[in-house]
């Protein structure tokens, strides 16, 4: 093959030849140091960790016939999860189970906004549907663009032993139950749009609410898609199917039990894959 004139020769590397290895008179004499994390990131991010973690409550107010049990894993980086649960008038309990799009402090930010709101409205609305449609119009302006928050809401009457459930775009709630002395896990029928998804009277109308009554034993789990969307080191969710078997082992424990048993299977699942959402489990049981 000829040589292209037009490009300089250049030694073989079983020649012999050497070559002219001087460098360049505008070659550096020295190379920068590697990139150091920046530090105003790692400022945010803890500062979005501390916001986050004080929302949390530190513990769980006690229900006279019922067992309630949470538990958190954050994720690697900063996500959106949020618990709560919140005396209401007449004795009833208001549970909230949240997640917003979106990470670092920004999502952090919305998260005390939308737990100032909830702790502001619940105590004085009559119904989870109507508590949810007030936030959301409170909520809803200030979320910026292409932002939404999920959320499972249910109000808990030890009273009747129900708890009535509205879902905005959430992970609906998980049921365990025995029929005729079988147990068994049933998905709690109730949808609804997103918050910031949908406004005004079109979310009004596809917000419906739905009344669970809790027989003796029974297990209500409220989680986010940080549990049923844990990945191990293939990329494999851990899913609905292993999420039921693992409410499925837990059913015959209390609610710290049940609880735990979830975030085992998820734990062992995950392997050593990180953590690439917030976990959250709440656990209702309502006592034999």
């Amino acid at each position: 093959m000829k040589q292209d004139p037009r490009r300089p020769s250049r030694p073989r590397a079983d020649s012999g030849a050497v070559g002219d290895l001087t460098p360049p008179p505008d070659f550096p004499s020295t190379f920068p140091d590697p990139i150091e994390p920046d530090p105003m990131l790692a400022t945010e991010l803890d500062r979005a960790r501390l916001i986050q973690s004080s929302l949390l409550p530190a513990q769980l107010p006690a229900v006279r016939g019922f067992d309630l049990a949470a538990r958190y894993l954050p994720a690697t980086h900063v996500g959106g999860d949020y618990y709560d649960v919140l005396p209401l008038r007449g004795g009833r309990f208001g549970i909230v189970v949240a997640d917003v799009s979106g990470k670092s402090v920004s999502a952090a930010m919305i998260m005390v906004m939308a737990r100032t709101i909830f702790h502001g409205l619940a105590p004085a609305m009559a119904s989870a549907r109507a508590t949810v449609l007030e936030a959301c119009e409170r909520i809803t302006p200030d979320l910026p663009g292409g932002t939404f928050l999920t959320l499972a809401y249910g109000i808990l009457d030890p009273e009747t032993g129900s708890v009535s459930v509205v879902n905005c775009g959430h992970n609906p709630p998980l049921l365990w139950t025995t029929l005729k002395n079988r147990p068994m896990v049933e998905t709690v029928p109730v949808n609804g749009p997103a918050i910031g998804l949908v406004r005004g009277s079109a979310f009004e109308r596809a917000l419906v609410e739905r009344e669970i009554p809790l027989a003796s034993g029974d297990h209500l789990l409220f989680h986010t898609d940080g549990v049923n969307e844990a990945m191990d080191v293939n990329a494999n969710e851990f899913g609905d199917r292993q999420l039921v078997k693992a409410i499925m082992r837990g059913g015959t424990k209390d609610a710290g039990g049940m609880a735990q048993e979830v975030v085992n299977a998820v734990l062992h699942h995950r392997g050593i894959a990180p953590a690439s959402d917030d976990l959250t489990v709440l656990d209702v049981w309502r006592l034999p």
